[in-house]
């Protein structure tokens, strides 16, 4: 009987305790149907209280009415504040993170100056989410007065500022962002972490401003950069990204295109750091000074290392290392070339480096590798990070990265191509793409200039089938089974599988 009694209470208790930390969904509008005052957050429903039929109309009164485990879904819309994640382990996100249109809908635009738009800093950890915004109109916070000898006004973090803290962002647009306040000097145009270990995943930095780090500012702290694009934004020093004070960043799978530095580094620059660069792409990317693609400086010492990476057409050059500096490259296309194993100076026959407006530097280059590339299968496998993030959602991280920019498979034997990289097959790619999949498709035998397999069967596969009928040359095995002779039989079958593979 006590028995019981006991039992009940502790089902009770338990029961509460579910109830009590239940997830709540809250949303946020700033035009509902019975908002009074539309796009005007100080004009409320009276009945407002995050839910779907009464969601609040500012970001920031979701975060506070939340608990640790909830999840803020934002409508589209532009949302004018500055918003602090106040140390909560919450996800926030657009209504549909993965779509880009949506993305780009949905808005959240810095307000006053000197502001940063998002905050992080209050030992925000992993389980602290930002999905799918796009984020602009930072100016930076001010952070102090400095002298040396003149005085200045310096700022940090535009789009967003992480103080000693590790969240996840995910599929935001960092755009339209600085770090200068007023006019003095300042570090992050689109993010800054200051002693803090985030990770971005599939973000794009475009057209952010700052005296270091246009892009992104790290200073201290291991932040993670997978997925992401770094498109024209300009810095005295690390156009892209700038790297300083003992920071150890890994960028992996990353494109940097256009990014300019007044001084030194247009993509990427390294003060007193050890970065690490695995499987990225620079192209375009400018340095009045040097260091047009990486640049590493160091008065305590400054290493970054490259692999399985492509830099092209970066100027003045694509790797410098000034005193103190030291830049060690693998398995990666120098122009140029640059000392290290399994390095190579060729063209990487992108497939449209200045993309359809034909104008280099925006965001429709297309940096995809083409068949007949020497990047293709010449990466080194040993050096690809396990995949600690879980990218392909298989909640398997002890694999290696199986996914490239894009999505796609990492791993991929291309069959036309002679592997040079290091590993057993399938050999990674060099640069942030990895080359698709080309289907089982023997009756494509080559393209329309006598190379490897396009991916479709033509007239110039015919062609090629016809040049070695009744040898054992391409074309030979087509038909199933095989006899090693071009006849009737794989004539047959390559008619068959006319068209797109």
């Amino acid at each position: 009987m006590h028995i019981c009694r006991y039992g009940v209470i502790a089902l009770t208790l338990c029961l509460a305790t579910a109830i009590g930390t239940a997830q709540t969904t809250r949303y946020v509008d700033d035009d509902a149907a019975d908002d009074p005052g539309p796009n005007d957050s100080s004009i409320s429903d009276p009945l407002e209280d995050g839910t779907l039929a009464h969601p609040y109309d500012a970001i920031q009164e979701a975060i506070g009415a939340s608990v640790n485990g909830d999840e803020i879904i934002v409508q589209p819309g532009t949302y004018i504040e500055n918003i602090n994640l106040l140390g909560k382990a919450i996800t926030l996100r657009s209504s549909d993170p993965d779509d880009s249109a949506t993305v780009a809908a949905t808005i959240i635009e810095g307000t006053g100056c000197c502001n940063t738009v998002i905050t992080c800093a209050t030992n925000e950890g992993s389980d602290t989410i930002v999905n799918g915004f796009t984020i602009t109109g930072g100016t930076g916070t001010f952070i102090e007065i400095a002298c040396n000898p003149l005085c200045v006004d310096v700022f940090q973090g535009g789009g967003m500022r992480n103080i000693a803290s590790s969240p996840t962002v995910k599929n935001c647009v960092f755009t339209g962002n600085s770090a200068q306040g007023t006019g003095g000097f300042g570090s992050g145009g689109g993010v800054a972490n200051e002693n803090a270990s985030p990770s971005f995943i599939n973000c794009a930095f475009i057209d952010n401003i700052a005296t270091a780090g246009g892009g992104m500012e790290n200073n201290g702290g291991s932040p993670t950069i997978v997925g992401c694009v770094f498109i024209d934004n300009l810095a005295f020093g690390g156009g892209g990204i700038a790297n300083g004070s003992n920071s150890t960043p890994l960028v992996l799978n990353c494109t940097f295109i256009a990014n300019n530095a007044v001084q030194t580094g247009g993509g990427l620059r390294s003060f007193n750091a050890n970065a690490t660069v695995i499987n990225c792409t620079f192209n375009g990317n400018t340095a009045v000074n040097d260091g047009g693609g990486v640049y590493s400086v160091g008065t305590t010492g400054s290493t970054t290392t490259i692999a399985n990476s492509i830099l092209w057409a970066n100027s003045p050059e694509a790797v410098f290392d000034a005193p103190g500096g030291v830049t060690t490259v693998t398995f990666s296309n120098i122009q140029g070339g640059f000392a290290g194993a399994g390095n190579i100076n060729t063209d990487p026959l992108f497939s449209d480096a200045d993309g359809p407006d034909n104008i280099a530097g925006t965001e429709d280059d297309d940096l995809r590798l083409t068949a007949g590339s020497l990047c293709i299968d010449a990466g080194d496998n040993t050096v690809v990070p396990p995949d600690a993030l879980d990218l392909d959602d298989d909640a398997d991280i002890a694999e290696l990265t199986p996914i490239d920019i894009d999505g796609n498979p990492r791993f991929v034997d291309d069959t036309g191509t002679i592997d040079t990289g290091n590993g057993t097959a399938p050999i990674v790619d060099m640069g942030a793409y990895e080359i698709p999949d080309v289907p089982d498709c023997p009756a494509d035998i080559t393209d329309s200039v006598g190379g490897p397999p396009d991916g479709t069967v033509n007239v110039f596969d015919l062609l090629e089938l016809l040049d070695n009928w009744g040898t054992n040359g391409p074309g030979a095995n087509i038909a199933t089974p095989h006899n090693d002779v071009v006849d009737v039989f794989d004539l047959l079958d390559l008619l068959a599988a006319w068209g797109d593979c």
